[in-house]
């Protein structure tokens, strides 16, 4: 009788746990506007950057009710029978939110208009103070009023990156780049991503791309000769630096870059 009392008050904290984790979450993670994107990009937005990420915080907490019932093991069956259940019951739920948000984008774009520029300006200021989870929450519900809006995208990168995680920074990145080619300042922040993992031939890729499409870009030059310099490539890093020289002639950095070139 005990046990069973135990394990339905063991049901309900877990109950309670999920509830916590998910519902808030219906209206920023389940309801990206994608149809209209191609294919690929698609599975970026939604499985990549958003619904993995809902996953990983559902695995997490899993993982901890587990732990904490390790002296129960009997009743871990259970509780996994449990659970898949519940995200049957929360696949439900989701659609009842998904058609409330699509009926107030609809019926009321303005109002939406506003609500994303007061999530914006909220969500910024919580960068500032460094309250990153905070400020990702209210990025990811611009994001599912809004599944193009660009800025959003690129705030949730910085977000990432501030936490030093540069494969949800690239993954974010790489999708904005989808979404507008020509993005000088995306292609540049990649290449610093790739060079801060060490990953070097990506880094001079983006740094390239970058300066396509701003040739007399200083900091795309500087950055370009930097990793010729780090690859050792006396040549490459020579060419930079002389169109360096062209454009941004006063450049301190000038000076550094010959000796260390003829070091190499």
């Amino acid at each position: 009788m005990f046990i069973n009392i135990l394990f339905i008050f063991i049901i309900l904290i877990s109950f309670g746990i999920i509830l916590k984790i998910i519902i808030p979450k219906f209206p920023r993670l389940s309801l990206i506007e994608i149809e209209n994107l191609p294919k690929e990009q698609q599975v970026e937005t939604k499985k990549e950057i958003i619904k993995n990420r809902l996953e990983r915080k559902l695995e997490e907490k899993y993982k901890k009710i587990l732990h904490f019932l390790r002296f129960l093991k009997p009743f871990n069956e259970k509780i996994k029978k449990f659970f898949s259940k519940l995200r049957e019951k929360f696949l439900i739920l989701e659609q009842k939110y998904i058609l409330k948000y699509k009926h107030l984008i609809k019926k009321e774009p303005e109002l939406v208009q506003d609500k994303i520029k007061n999530l914006f300006i909220q969500g910024k200021e919580l960068i500032e103070k460094k309250e990153f989870k905070k400020a990702e929450s209210f990025f990811i519900e611009i994001i599912s009023f809004d599944s193009k809006n660009i800025e959003a995208y690129k705030q949730l990168a910085e977000i990432y990156f501030q936490q030093n995680d540069y494969d949800h920074t690239k993954e974010i990145l790489y999708f904005i780049q989808k979404l507008d080619i020509n993005n000088e300042t995306v292609s540049a922040q990649l290449g610093i991503i790739h060079k801060t993992l060490g990953e070097h031939e990506s880094a001079i890729n983006n740094f390239k791309k970058a300066l396509l499409l701003t040739p007399n870009n200083p900091r795309n030059l500087d950055l370009l000769i930097e990793e010729y310099i780090i690859i050792k490539n006396q040549f490459l890093a020579e060419k930079v630096l002389k169109k360096l020289k062209e454009v941004n002639p006063e450049n301190q950095k000038i000076k550094e870059f010959e000796e260390r070139i003829k070091k190499m």
